[in-house]
């Protein structure tokens, strides 16, 4: 992975799985490299607090809700590129 260019557009990362583990992890990772990040569990044990970049969104992503917290334009709404 390289660091996003500061002139360039923000990357955001979706990481299914955030609330522990190599899920959380991998969280942490793309946040300290700058990037934004949705972090999406079933469990409502939070990503957040880590950093600013991150949102937290609870729920299955079969679920049309969860899939729409984290659209490209809810997104743009949240500051997220």
């Amino acid at each position: 992975m390289t660091d996003p260019s500061p002139a360039g557009p923000r990357r955001v990362a979706i990481v299914t799985g955030a609330a522990s583990g190599i899920g959380r992890a991998t969280v942490e990772l793309f946040a300290e490299r700058g990037h934004a990040v949705v972090a999406v569990d079933i469990s409502e044990r939070s990503s957040g607090g880590l950093d600013e970049s991150i949102v937290n969104v609870v729920g299955d992503v079969c679920e049309d809700a969860v899939n729409q917290a984290r659209s490209p334009s809810t997104m743009r709404h949240k500051g997220f590129g």
